[in-house]
């Protein structure tokens, strides 16, 4: 797979659409070494029915645990923090997250709960969760559509998990224009 490629696939076999995805990408070989610690984020906006479109289907979630493991890959981590306002655990259980972190024996972090460091990205001061370094590959499992109440666009809404909330209410004009490239 090259950089710039783009694969897309349509059905409803959202679980094993997600394992053909991750083999035609050979995102095993990608990663590489077994050993890495992976994780998995996705959108766990509130708990909502992924139909809405802002929660990642579980199906998708249970067909990277599954590729990851069927590829020899062991330290995997479930990692997301639920949006401003909303508890991660009950949004976790309501959207069957748990039951597919207890069938592939993935541990999950609540990024909520995580202290933040200062980092400088780009000139702009963020609150970065401190799991971040623990973290030797992300799969990032955006949303597809536009985050309407916030203005941000489906990639930053995505790499919010991994910034705090409190940066978060402070900064999303911010945010909105280093992720539009404003």
């Amino acid at each position: 797979m090259e950089r710039n490629q783009i694969y897309i696939t349509c059905g409803t076999e959202y679980q094993e659409m997600t394992k053909e995805l991750l083999k035609e990408c050979a995102l095993a070989e990608l990663i590489g070494d077994r050993k890495k610690r992976i994780a998995i984020k996705p959108n766990l906006v509130s708990a909502s029915d992924p139909s809405n479109g802002a929660t990642t289907h579980r199906e998708i979630l249970a067909g990277i645990m599954e590729y990851l493991r069927g590829h020899g890959f062991q330290n995997i981590v479930l990692t997301e923090g639920s949006w401003v306002g909303e508890k991660t655990a009950d949004a976790f259980r309501a959207c069957g997250y748990q039951e597919i972190c207890e069938r592939y024996d993935v541990p999950f972090h609540d990024t909520q709960k995580d202290k933040g460091v200062s980092t400088d990205c780009g000139g702009m001061k963020l609150n970065i969760c401190s799991s971040v370094g623990e973290i030797d590959f992300l799969i990032n499992v955006p949303a597809r559509i536009r985050f309407i109440t916030t203005g941000f666009p489906p990639s930053s809404k995505s790499r919010s998990p991994q910034i705090l909330s409190t940066t978060m209410k402070s900064c999303r004009i911010a945010v909105f224009r280093w992720a539009m490239g404003l």
